[in-house]
């Protein structure tokens, strides 16, 4: 006898066993708790262990078109939901006048660059080659000048840079004897005679006769202290500039004596500055030479390179027009089926609206996704049975193609998703249908099993089993348990072939005490229905 077989014969005995205790009337246990038991064997058997998974039929290969590139009024639209189409055939065109009217202004603007091109290169005025002689001229000035420092400097040697250290040194001596003549000077006459006044003031109040009016005498102390703190201010900022003088002049010595010792040890150049300068004048000299003998000969370079270049930008406008006109018709990419489009003709879109779905049926996918202690059970490759909900009773057969191998998390659930091609299909199978996959994961034959139903848990979540003794007693037996194929539960130890297992069911069902409803035992199936099942 099969695991199957004696299923259905566990549930026709459960479903027999329901309706004698519902016509019971008054005899339903007062305890909703109570269980009333069926039993059946533990027994070997073929478990096949399946991930069910919830996904979504898509298509290999879908577009959501747009016109990515123009906007403006749609003029006709050429196909509709359902229609096949072919790859390049036109599905919506915009109304192209306002385009066509810039493609006109890009071919006028590129005929009038064209003859600009042409005159550059075949004529050149006499004005052109008396400029270019004029600056030929002073290029050659300047290079003469340039030439006559280069011969002065390298002549000089490091004299320069000896008597700039000398004057850095002479700049330095004067800056520090004008601090030491301000320490000296600075406000001192106005300082002394303003502290005279003051403590001229102070003994004058502190002599003063009983009732005299002190008022004038403060006033002038005041005035006289103020006067103080402007003349010891002023003397400390004339001392702070002439202390930044001494530093400033301290600085430049340094950087004047730094230069000379490294023109002495060979580490710089002292006329390099004149050497780079006689370089660029003689490069300008060379180019205002060529300039001339291209004037000369009949050819304005310059101008003819900016004619080509205005020329260049005239060819990219007229194809730029060319090409929005072409792309005011939206083509199909692929063969495929129009699902739906999105626009009517006479209304405005911008380049970036949606306006045609298309999909290629022909080979579906189905995306589902897998918890995290599914998918771990899952690769590609693997053979997937899959079910519509139009038809569930109906299957196909495809194989996984990918396995995400990051999860997402929505709703605090982390899911993955994985995705298989099917290898065969029904007519009336849709993109956007909702499908199963089952997935087979695991096989064993004879193997130590139990019903899925039999399998309790106690207060630590571990896994009991009801167990039968020899003297008919019943005691729960701690069990490891291995695959499920949500029939039968692989046994792995905790019990024997032939031992026999309590099936709970809930006691009959009242009103307000739970139990197991009668709807639902009317549900369950006949001895004749299990057995065709």
């Amino acid at each position: 006898m099969s695991c199957l077989t004696r299923l259905i014969g566990i549930a026709v005995a459960i479903a027999l066993l329901g309706t004698a205790l519902l016509g019971c009337q008054g005899k339903s246990s007062s305890n909703p708790s109570e269980l009333v038991p069926t039993t059946a064997s533990v027994t070997r058997c073929k478990i096949t262990e399946v991930i069910n998974l919830s996904g979504q039929v898509s298509p290999l290969d879908s577009r959501e078109l747009r016109f990515d590139t123009v906007g403006g009024r749609v003029e006709e639209v050429l196909v509709e939901p359902g229609q096949v189409v072919g790859a390049g055939d036109a599905l919506i065109r915009l109304d192209t006048s306002e385009l066509e009217r810039k493609l006109r202004e890009a071919k006028a603007d590129l005929v009038v660059a064209e003859a600009q091109v042409a005159e550059a290169e075949t004529s050149v005025s006499p004005a052109r080659i008396a400029l270019a002689k004029a600056e030929l001229a002073n290029a050659e000035y300047q290079l003469a000048a340039a030439k006559l420092e280069l011969d002065l400097a390298t002549a000089a040697g490091l004299t320069p840079l000896e008597e700039a250290v000398a004057d850095k040194q002479a700049a330095l001596q004067e800056a520090q004897d004008s601090l030491v003549l301000q320490e000296l000077t600075a406000s001192q006459t106005q300082i002394r005679d303003l502290e005279y006044q003051q403590a001229f003031f102070q003994r004058a109040l502190r002599d003063l006769k009983p009732g005299e009016d002190p008022a004038e005498l403060e006033r002038a102390l005041k005035s006289v202290e103020h006067g103080l703190a402007s003349a010891r201010t002023a003397r400390e900022e004339t001392l702070a500039r002439e202390r930044d003088a001494v530093a400033k002049a301290e600085e430049e010595l340094e950087m004047a004596q730094l230069a000379l010792d490294r023109a002495r040890s060979g580490e710089s150049d002292p006329v390099i500055e004149h050497r780079l300068a006689h370089q660029r004048a003689l490069a300008s000299r060379e180019k205002a030479q060529e300039r001339l003998e291209e004037l000369m000969v009949g050819t304005d370079s310059e101008a003819a390179e900016q004619t080509r270049t205005i020329h260049e930008a005239a060819i990219a406008k007229v194809e730029g027009a060319q090409a929005n006109i072409e792309a005011a018709t939206l083509r199909a990419p692929i063969d495929g089926v129009v699902f739906d489009v999105y626009v009517e003709p006479d209304a405005w879109i911008s380049p970036s609206d949606l306006v045609v779905y298309l999909a290629d049926p022909s080979e579906l996918h189905i995306k589902a996704q897998a918890s995290d202690v599914d998918v771990v059970h899952l690769s590609v490759g693997q053979q997937v049975r899959v079910s519509f909900m139009a038809n569930p009773r109906q299957f196909t057969v495809g194989k996984v193609i990918g396995v995400a191998e990051r999860g997402q998390t929505m709703e605090g659930m982390v899911t993955y998703e994985v995705e298989a091609v099917l290898e065969e299909t029904f007519s009336y199978v849709l993109p956007g249908m909702m499908a199963t996959m089952r997935v087979l994961i695991g096989e064993r034959d004879d193997v130590l099993s139990v019903p899925a139903a039999a399998i309790q848990y106690n207060r630590r979540m571990e896994p009991i089993v009801s167990v039968q003794t020899a003297d008919g007693e019943w005691q729960d037996q701690p069990v490891q348990l291995g695959m499920n194929d949500g029939i039968m539960v692989e046994v792995l130890s905790g019990l024997q072939e032939g031992q026999t297992i309590a099936m709970p069911v809930f006691s009959p069902w009242t009103p307000g005490q739970g139990g197991m409803p009668p709807e639902v035992m009317e549900e369950m199936p006949t001895p004749a229905q299990s057995s065709e099942e």
